[in-house]
């Protein structure tokens, strides 16, 4: 087995449509567009409140990352709210 070393810092870099504070010279601060991650309207309605519970979880390491609420769980849009 073959193990990687360190990434070049070019590599590494942040592409276009990455994700953006609203205030870079604040330790921590809410995303321009935060991360959200619909619930697919196929799961078991008893199931929905721990994997919103699962993706909330990930929030320590967006605050670690400078990112107060860098991820949101949602219900998924109706064909209403999205058509697409």
């Amino acid at each position: 087995m073959t193990v990687a070393g360190p990434v070049p810092r070019d590599v590494a870099a942040p592409v276009t449509g990455g994700a953006e504070r609203e205030l870079w010279h604040a330790a921590i601060s809410e995303p321009v567009k935060p991360i959200t991650y619909y619930v697919d309207p196929a799961t078991p309605s008893w199931l929905v409140p721990y994997v919103k519970q699962g993706i909330e979880d990930w929030q320590p390491a967006f605050e670690a990352a400078g990112f107060r609420r860098g991820i949101v769980a949602a219900d998924a849009p109706s064909p209403e709210q999205d058509p697409d």
